[in-house]
């Protein structure tokens, strides 16, 4: 007698051959995610970021890894991905950079306030993002993390792009 099991997020079965691009996080193939993108297709012009990207409605930029030496030498939070949580960059950040720092870094990093900051990589925090706001500034933020910038001109806003990643 065999039983069928639900697949959904709580455990699913795939095969090796279904992983794509070596990404081997379950959240990235959980079936549920895939039944609602169907759904919305029927009511929403569905887009993927990398076509956002390439019609440069979006943009999206790695941080630095400034080196352990640099923490705790001033009070210009390094956001690194324990930071990011709920929407929001934690605002006792746990590590604190020098002006000297910021100014080897701020520039190329450029946050400004309406930019996404993404956690690409590591464990379980991995798709925790939050909105930078004109109080959470100045920052740096390690190469752990994504920021997305969404044009003037994108078809999405910020907000929606939050909800979406989320």
């Amino acid at each position: 007698m065999t039983t069928k099991t639900t697949q959904d997020h709580t455990g699913f079965r795939l095969t090796l051959s279904a992983i794509r691009r070596g990404v081997f996080l379950p959240k990235y193939y959980s079936p549920e995610i895939a039944a609602r993108l169907a759904e919305l297709g029927n009511t929403h012009n569905l887009v993927t970021v990398g076509e956002l990207m390439a019609k440069k409605a979006l943009r999206a930029v790695t941080g630095h890894e400034i080196g352990k030496m640099a923490y705790g030498t001033g009070t210009i939070p390094f956001v690194r991905t324990s930071d990011v949580s709920n929407w929001e960059l934690k605002t006792d950040a746990k590590q604190g950079v020098s002006e000297d720092i910021y100014a080897e870094y701020g520039a190329a990093q450029d946050v400004r306030a309406g930019d996404i900051l993404f956690v690409r990589d590591g464990t379980y925090l991995i798709g925790q993002i939050a909105l930078v706001t004109e109080s959470d500034l100045p920052l740096l933020y390690q190469s752990h993390i994504l920021k997305f910038r969404v044009a003037d001109d994108s078809p999405v806003t910020p907000h929606l792009l939050m909800a979406c990643l989320s």
